[in-house]
């Protein structure tokens, strides 16, 4: 059986560990904590920005790029636990490319139906194709 903790204590545990002054995810290993929003309802919110990631997924000069995290809910620990799921996609899917670029080929369609005739390979009729989906009720 899967057990998933949700507590504060679990999500300040795994705010320590995604954050650091050297190796942490959110520039320089600070965010913001509001728990004001007139004219709205009161709820909770973190925000941060990233560190510069860019210049360890990219090679070369890239200007720097800012993403921007928040997250909300009517708990500090309900904001809590969303600032930590959307830095954590987020901060995976940046890096990304460092992790699965020896898994890209670059080649012809012809040279890859070839070369790998035992996998399936994508028709090109299927690639950049826009659908339209319509709904009848």
């Amino acid at each position: 059986m899967i057990n998933i903790k949700n507590n504060l204590e679990y999500n300040l545990l795994r705010q320590r560990i995604l954050g650091g002054a050297i190796t942490g995810i959110w520039k320089k290993d600070t965010f913001f904590i509001g728990e004001s929003s007139y004219p709205v309802m009161n709820y909770n919110y973190i925000t941060a920005n990233f560190t510069n990631f860019e210049k360890f997924a990219f090679p070369g000069y890239v200007p720097p790029i800012n993403y921007h995290l928040s997250g909300y809910g009517l708990s500090y620990n309900k904001a809590l636990s969303a600032f930590l799921g959307e830095s954590t996609e987020r901060y995976s899917f940046s890096v990304l490319y460092q992790n699965i670029k020896h898994n890209i080929i670059y080649s012809d369609y012809q040279n890859l139906q070839k070369k790998y005739s035992n996998c399936y390979i994508v028709p090109l009729n299927y690639i950049n194709i826009r659908v339209v989906l319509v709904k009848s009720f």
